[in-house]
C-alpha cells in the first residue's frame, strides 16, 4: 500500500466524530481478516478505522500521522451501512464543506470517500459518476443528478 495521499478529515455529526479520507484495501483472508488488516497497519505505520464486510472483505486505514483516533467512525463506512450496496452521493456537512463517498457492489470505491469544498466535490462526482453503474445518486438538487438529497 502506498503513503495516504488524500486528505484526511475529521467533522462532527450529532456529537459523534466522523474520519473521512481513507486508504480502502481488500482483504484476501476470509478467516483471519483482522489479523491481516493488523499487519497490513502495522507494515505502513497505518491505524485501522472501519473493516466493512460484504461481497469482499475490505478495511479502511488512515496514516497515524493524520489525527484520526480510535473510536472515531468512518463517514464512508457508516453511509455505506445504511444507504446500500450501489450509489454515490454528495453530502452537505458543517463548515460549508461536502463530503463524497461512492459504494460499488457493496464497497467503497478507493479514493471515493473524501471531504472538500462545493466545487470539488461536484467535479468529483462527475468524474465518478461514469465510472461505475450505480443504482443511486445521493446529491443536493442544485448539482442536477436529478437523486435524492
Amino acid at each position: 500500500m502506498k503513503e495516504q495521499s488524500n486528505s484526511v478529515e475529521i467533522t462532527r455529526i450529532n456529537g459523534r466524530s466522523y474520519v473521512a479520507g481513507l486508504v480502502w484495501e481488500t482483504l484476501s483472508s476470509v478467516r483471519n481478516y483482522i489479523a491481516e488488516a493488523r499487519t497490513i497497519g502495522k507494515r505502513d505505520g497505518m491505524d485501522i478505522v472501519a473493516i466493512r464486510r460484504g461481497l469482499v472483505i475490505q478495511a479502511g486505514f488512515v496514516s497515524k500521522r493524520r489525527g484520526a483516533l480510535k473510536g472515531m467512525y468512518s463517514l464512508a463506512s457508516a453511509l455505506g451501512g445504511v444507504l446500500g450496496s450501489s450509489w454515490v452521493g454528495v453530502f452537505a456537512l458543517p463548515n460549508d464543506r461536502y463530503a463524497l463517498v461512492a459504494v460499488h457492489k457493496n464497497s467503497i470505491v478507493p479514493s471515493c470517500d473524501v471531504i472538500g469544498t462545493r466545487d470539488e466535490m461536484f467535479y468529483k462526482l462527475q468524474v465518478e459518476y461514469g465510472q461505475f453503474q450505480f443504482d443511486k445518486v445521493y446529491a443536493p438538487k442544485d448539482f442536477g443528478y436529478g437523486g435524492e438529497e
